[in-house]
């Protein structure tokens, strides 16, 4: 919904852009954990994000931004470097 917002102002963009970076992460971690290749866990997450954009180019009143999938990206990112991390990590005890 493009014009749902919270009243909370800055916070409102704020807020979303984590919760889309946090929610990307979960998607890296879990593209991961099911194919145990790291550069396909998150070319595959990148592909998602920037598809995503794509369609919200397509719905009216929603616009694609490369900010967005940029943002989604890091998430993927991040996910992966976490469970890659807390795999090394559990290996060494």
């Amino acid at each position: 919904m493009p014009d749902l917002g919270t009243g909370l102002g800055t916070w409102d963009l704020v807020l979303r852009k984590l919760a889309h970076f946090c929610e990307y992460a979960i998607l890296g971690a879990l593209l991961l954990r099911a194919r145990d290749r790291t550069e396909l866990a998150v070319a595959a997450g990148v592909v998602y994000a920037a598809t995503d954009e794509l369609h919200q180019h397509f719905v009216p009143g929603r616009h694609a931004a490369l900010r967005d999938v940029a943002i989604d990206a890091a998430g993927v990112l991040a996910g992966v470097v976490l469970l890659v991390q807390s795999k090394t990590w559990s290996a060494r005890r």
